[in-house]
């Protein structure tokens, strides 16, 4: 039943799309494009993959192969859709972003692979962004560790660890 078997496959978060024909022999041939794993969501116990939206994928996870950027927090997930997107408009920030913890009424503190680490706001994402791309263009990102910009309009830097 084609309309059954669409609807299965519609039913899939780790389909991206698909197509499927069944010719004049019978033969049923179907193409499926996976979403690939955007990052891996790590909360209590559980392990699981999202996509660029924070939609739960149903992989198995092999940390060690895949080089993929680890998120934390309660309901992270559902909160880090936005901040996905503005990432991915700055290439030279998410290339070296190895972790990235919500908290909640608090804001976002990424790490990077070089230890160094930002602390956003949850608000004027867009803006504080442009503003820390414009430090990581600059000498200051290589005297400091930390940059916290959770204040609008201010800039905390210091030496000290993440």
């Amino acid at each position: 039943n084609p309309f059954k078997l669409q609807e299965d496959l519609e039913n899939f978060n780790e389909i991206k799309n698909f197509n499927f024909n069944l010719n004049w022999r019978g033969k049923l041939q179907i193409k499926i494009h996976e979403t690939e794993p955007f990052m891996i969501w790590i909360r209590n116990e559980k392990v699981n993959y999202i996509d660029l939206n924070g939609s739960v994928l149903e992989f198995e996870i092999n940390e060690n192969k895949d080089k993929i950027i680890k998120l934390f927090g309660k309901n992270a997930n559902i909160k880090v859709s936005e901040l996905n997107n503005l990432l991915l408009k700055k290439a030279k920030i998410i290339d070296s972003v190895n972790s990235i913890f919500y908290q909640r009424d608090i804001g976002w503190k990424i790490i990077f692979l070089n230890s160094k680490c930002v602390l956003l706001p949850l608000k004027k994402l867009e803006k504080v962004l442009d503003i820390f791309q414009n430090i990581k263009n600059s000498e200051l990102y290589s005297q400091f560790n930390f940059f916290d910009l959770r204040i609008f309009g201010r800039v905390y830097m210091s030496n000290k660890k993440c």
